[in-house]
């Protein structure tokens, strides 16, 4: 028969002849429009009015679709032979007084189906979707319902930068369309208990780290100004960074004998043998705390943060009136010069692609790096602003445009931004006692000894040291890979060394979402809610330290003009910082 020649009446009955009115034999819905629009609704594709079936078996579906992404001239060959078999019948019929089938006959007489007998109903090729139109309709279908997911739980935008984002986007196109997403009670409990234990193994991996590098705690503080305070304990290695706890220090912020408590219980944790630093914020109450904690454990550094040490530098530093005068005006010309998407461009080419501007970078700091790449750019500026690519355009004619240029052409400006920007150059005789730290982890006679036999093979660069390799790693590679590959020939300065160089200068990179915390500290919850609650927050900041880890020593991405603020008092690009409320661990939690 005829009918047999299309496998969607396999998977479907017709009950109306006279209207084409189809039956799907797995979710029953009825509509009309014969097997053509049943071909749709089986292979799960939206086509103007057509609902995808929720019952189909996969390997029925997967059949279906790849008929209906079979090339058209395929099926216009098939289309015209089906027509010429029954055109034939119809002549036959007609030749020898006999009659056409029944056209009100049910699919089990065996009757021809009425989609190919009457051409008035069925599509033309011009109105049949083609497979990229298909999977175009499908792909805006995603996009839109992946956005109103976003809207509606008001989930940042930057989220979707996520690298976690794009390997569950990934993991569910591979389960494909039979894939149920987890229940919240799923997430809650089964899933929550399974990353805990990810997490753990990540700690278990990173403390046996530890053993060669060393590692350094992190206390970061928070102050909403007013009566409560917050700390927050990590340790960091080479090899990666765990989050510990979060501590309410509310009414006890200036009291250094209890800070001096709550930093030797976290080193007691982690464990003497392995600390080799701890680092705060520069306030008198964790400096106090932290020689405290140096006068009872010999080997273990206290150190203020760096960056927090030089932003307040800077900060100081910007309300001297020359230095304002001179950010104020290096403001002025990078706002114009970012303001116009024509003039990024012709910069770039004087600049060989160079950036004035970098992201996710402190304000404070960010204006002075600027001002050094302003300083950097000197020559190159003057370059393009006299070039006949811009005497010639219309910006040149601008009152703007002729402002920053003559800017660029004051001597005083550029002297001015010179001297401020020399801050920014390393003293030599801010480096590190590289030997008074090397004494003081060296408790032990023994190790003096040999560190001292071993020290002038290190000053005059001695055996190894002097090869090819290690002369061009000093600047090539980190200072503890640099001794861990060329330092073997003394091994016990080649130890210190990698452990003490090992080390951070500063925490800002971790920049913590403080109302995480706030949630966990200072609602009133009972036990169960506080239980999940400590295990979201243990398990978010883990994986949240995780992903910055991962992207830290990345290059500095192209900046697109379209992500550039110019409306801030410098321009930027825009950060994202990862902030989602924890009041959905919080309901039903009971249950």
């Amino acid at each position: 028969m005829v009918r047999g020649r299309d496998a969607c009446w396999e998977h479907c009955v017709l009950i109306d002849a006279g209207r084409q009115k189809v039956r799907c034999n797995y979710c029953h819905r009825e509509f009309s429009g014969g097997v053509y629009r049943m071909k749709f609704h089986l292979a799960q594709i939206r086509n103007k009015d057509i609902v995808p079936c929720t019952e189909v078996p996969n390997n029925v579906r997967d059949h279906i679709q790849g008929i209906l992404s079979t090339p058209k001239k395929q099926k216009t060959c098939k289309r015209q032979k089906i027509e010429h078999v029954a055109n034939g019948q119809q002549n036959s019929s007609s030749a020898s007084g006999g009659e056409l089938p029944n056209r009100g006959s049910s699919e089990q007489n065996g009757s021809i189906c009425p989609s190919l007998l009457f051409t008035h109903a069925s599509p033309s090729a011009q109105d049949e979707p083609t497979l990229s139109d298909v999977q175009n309709q499908k792909q805006d279908d995603a996009d839109k319902k992946t956005a109103l997911f976003f809207f509606y739980n008001a989930i940042p935008l930057g989220a979707a930068t996520s690298m976690y984002y794009k390997e569950m986007v990934d993991a569910i196109a591979e389960c494909g369309v039979g894939y149920k997403a987890p229940s919240p009670e799923k997430l809650r409990f089964n899933h929550m208990e399974k990353f805990k234990v990810y997490v753990n193994d990540i700690h278990k991996q990173l403390r046996d780290e530890w053993q060669e590098t060393g590692c350094t705690i992190l206390c970061n503080c928070w102050s909403d100004g007013g009566t409560k305070s917050l700390v927050v304990f990590s340790v960091t290695c080479p090899k990666g960074a765990i989050f510990l706890r979060s501590v309410d220090i509310s009414g006890h912020a200036d009291d250094t004998h209890y800070l001096f408590g709550l930093l030797e219980s976290v080193v007691l944790e982690v464990g003497i043998e392995s600390v080799v630093q701890v680092l705060t914020d520069s306030a008198p109450n964790f400096a106090y705390a932290g020689k405290l904690l140096m006068d009872k454990y010999a080997s273990i550094f206290w150190s203020p943060c760096a960056s927090h040490c030089i932003t307040k530098m800077l900060h100081d530093l910007s309300k001297l009136d020359w230095v304002s005068i001179v950010l104020e005006e290096a403001t002025t010309i990078t706002k114009y010069i970012y303001s116009d998407k024509w003039i990024v461009n012709m910069m770039q080419k004087f600049t060989s692609g160079m950036e004035l501007i970098r992201p996710k970078i402190l304000t404070c700091v960010a204006n002075f790096l600027t001002l050094r790449f302003l300083v950097l750019q000197e020559e190159n500026l003057k370059d393009m602003f006299s070039h006949t690519e811009w005497l010639t355009s219309s910006f040149n004619q601008c009152a703007d445009g002729q402002l920053v240029k003559s800017m660029l052409n004051a001597e005083k400006f550029w002297s001015s931004a010179r001297e401020a920007a020399s801050v920014l150059k390393v003293d030599a005789k801010m480096r590190n006692c590289f030997q008074e730290a090397m004494m003081k982890m060296a408790v032990e006679d023994k190790d003096r000894i040999e560190i001292t036999k071993e020290h002038p093979v290190y000053i005059n660069a001695d055996g190894a040291l002097r090869t090819d390799f290690a002369i061009k790693g000093r600047t090539l590679n980190a200072p503890g890979d640099w001794w861990a590959g060329y330092g073997y020939e003394i091994p016990i300065l080649q130890r210190f060394a990698i452990r003490i160089l090992s080390q951070p200068c500063s925490s800002q990179w971790c920049r913590w979402n403080w109302s995480n915390f706030e949630n966990l500290h200072f609602q009133r919850l009972n036990r169960a809610e506080l239980d999940k609650l400590s295990d979201l927050v243990f398990v978010r900041c883990n994986l949240w330290l995780q992903e910055i880890i991962r992207n830290r020593y990345r290059d500095y991405k192209p900046i697109i003009f379209d992500e550039v603020d110019v409306d801030l008092e410098w321009p930027s690009e825009s950060e994202f910082f990862f902030r989602v409320s924890d009041s959905s661990l919080l309901e039903n939690v009971s249950s």
